[in-house]
């Protein structure tokens, strides 16, 4: 993955590698975004090597012309597209806390506390207390 230069930042773009143009061109490269994520308007930069293995200055095109230039360029190498299977991992997040109300953010769970068990050292762990704190008041089971 290739970063392209379009609204005074940098954004994600494909990389194809098409048979050269022109004449005294080693390597050709398109650098390619289908949508600038700020004027929603197709991205296309050529970038050429010429023999000496200097590489020459970018060329933009206009995105009325980036259509037609993709469908005569000649592909020789394009970026896979992977499918990425679905993890096994179980999705399962509590999304209310320990009084009862949803939260609005369930990805701190630091501070739920449901089904905290604390343990007696003198016992042994062979015993339990389970408490509920609410507010100030705190409730042993």
């Amino acid at each position: 993955m290739a970063k392209i230069w379009c609204c005074r930042r940098f954004q994600h773009a494909e990389v194809y590698k098409i048979i050269p143009t022109k004449k005294d061109i080693l390597e050709e490269f398109i650098l390619y975004n289908q949508r600038c994520s700020c004027c929603n308007q197709p991205v296309l930069e050529i970038l050429r090597a010429d023999v000496e293995e200097n590489i020459l200055k970018p060329i933009r095109l206009n995105s009325k012309n980036i259509p037609a230039f993709i469908k005569k360029m000649n592909v020789l190498w394009e970026p896979r597209k992977f499918s990425f299977p679905k993890s096994k991992i179980s999705k399962f997040i509590l999304n209310y806390n320990e009084f009862g109300k949803i939260k609005k953010c369930s990805k701190n769970l630091s501070g739920l506390n449901i089904g905290r068990i604390e343990t007696d050292p003198v016992i042994n762990l062979k015993s339990y207390k389970a408490h509920q704190q609410i507010g100030n008041l705190k409730i042993s089971l």
